[in-house]
């Protein structure tokens, strides 16, 4: 599963890459967002099927972090050009945050389980 992961990753990054030098109205600011939520969502599957966590918690969690992904790259094609004063940033940042705060706490939940 980790190297599919992968896969689907390094091609929707290639596929985003394409359509930023294809299209005029896709400026480099926003190319470069949604680069960046690609791969940090890669690497968030990625670790969290690397981690050792109880079977109910990856299939749930795989599932938030590939919608708040999806919402994610949404907000990087609306974004602004700016990265100063721009909510879109500081949204990604927040769903950044709460994904890694989550994957923590599953992670020190399924250890103390026995």
């Amino acid at each position: 599963m980790k190297n599919a992961i992968l896969t689907i990753g390094t091609i929707l990054f290639a596929i985003n890459g394409l359509l930023g030098l294809l299209l005029s109205g896709y400026e480099g600011f926003n190319l470069a967002f949604t680069s960046i939520e690609i791969v940090i969502t890669t690497f968030l599957l990625y670790l969290l099927f690397t981690l050792k966590l109880k079977d109910g918690y990856t299939p749930s969690l795989g599932f938030m972090i590939i919608i708040f992904g999806i919402i994610g790259y949404i907000i990087g094609l609306i974004s602004h050009n700016e990265i100063q004063d721009n909510g879109c940033v500081i949204a990604a940042i927040i769903f950044l945050a709460i994904e890694s705060i989550t994957i923590a706490i599953c992670h020190i939940t399924s250890k103390s389980i026995k």
